[in-house]
């Protein structure tokens, strides 16, 4: 007998958490650091909602049945768009249609020959690249000079180890690499798409660095943390909107879905991955864990071009990360 009253109150409590939650998310516009820990880890919160309604429709409890409804509403809310079939009309090939990979290649990573066959078996026409390397480099232009004879890539700045690069089919107008927080530097080019001019930018953004911060520095860390991504997101939004074309950002953007610096990306730009992709996305590998935890690359795109398809690939390459693809039709 004492084991239902302990299910009982154990899943009370998981609803007065998630409704807590909910509530300080609404009634805060600009989250203190240990919210937005909290709401980075969104997607684990949902976790042991299926177990404690199973328990709850075994037991009949008929009014914490009810109090779940909160936490299954929340999850219907940011990820049932998700698990829905894409209404989306398939990609027609022709040459108003795009293939694009952004791809992490983690700057550790000494298989080069993985990295190149992990590009190669997705036959991308743009490829954006994070964390890569003078070495890569070098390996990826000799290798795929035949594939992708038009290439942009930033130099690694002092404290860098790894810079961002772009591959094309497409012929490259104009290339610049721009200033970011933390002494890092994204890449916008102007390509030419089938006689129509495309703006792409490929960054890779701050991660959150207070994972790894002792615990009497994380206020802090995480306040500096924050007022950089409001300087980055900025930046982002200029070098997109640049001129007015239509655009593709290229992303290892280390953010959750539901994070705030999402929400503000996504005023000027639509996640490709949300609008056509389905189940939840995740990029990120991390030790020991065997599957990837969190969505932390995308592919974002702007009006003038319609997202047909968008999946998360299956080679990593030997990277921490797996690419992400993203079928395009522009008009």
């Amino acid at each position: 007998m004492s084991k239902l009253p302990f299910l009982f109150c154990l899943g009370w409590g998981y609803v007065v958490f998630i409704s807590l939650w909910l509530m300080l998310q609404l009634l805060w516009h600009d989250p203190p650091w240990w919210l937005g820990f909290v709401t980075y880890l969104a997607v684990y919160l949902f976790a042991p909602l299926p177990l404690i309604l199973v328990v709850s429709l075994w037991k009949r409890y008929r009014r914490l049945l009810l109090g779940l409804s909160i936490p299954t509403i929340a999850f219907s809310i940011f990820y049932g768009v998700l698990f829905l079939p894409s209404l989306s009309s398939q990609a027609q090939v022709g040459e108003r249609s795009i293939k694009v990979m952004s791809f992490n290649v983690f700057s550790g990573n000494k298989d080069h020959k993985a990295i190149i066959g992990a590009i190669r078996a997705s036959r991308p026409d743009i490829v954006g690249l994070q964390e890569i390397n003078a070495k890569l480099t070098t390996t990826l232009v000799q290798a795929l000079a035949k594939d992708y004879p038009y290439r942009a890539i930033t130099q690694p700045t002092p404290g860098q180890s790894a810079g961002v690069g772009i591959l094309s089919r497409f012929p490259i107008e104009t290339a610049t690499a721009f200033p970011l927080p933390g002494h890092r530097l994204g890449l916008r080019a102007v390509l030419r798409v089938n006689h129509q001019r495309l703006n792409v930018v490929v960054v890779d953004l701050l991660h959150d660095p207070t994972l790894t911060t002792p615990a009497s520095q994380v206020a802090s860390v995480a306040t500096e943390y924050s007022e950089n991504k409001v300087i980055e997101i900025k930046q982002l939004k200029e070098e997109l909107l640049h001129e007015g074309l239509p655009f593709l950002l290229l992303c290892d953007c280390n953010l959750a879905d539901t994070s705030q610096a999402y929400k503000q990306i996504a005023k000027f730009a639509r996640d490709s991955f949300r609008k056509v992709g389905w189940g939840f996305g995740h990029t990120l590998y991390l030790k020991p864990i065997p599957f990837p935890v969190q969505r932390f690359d995308y592919i974002w795109y702007s009006d003038g071009m319609v997202a047909t398809e968008a999946r998360v690939g299956q080679d990593s390459g030997g990277s921490d990360h797996l690419p992400v693809l993203g079928q395009f039709r522009l008009y």
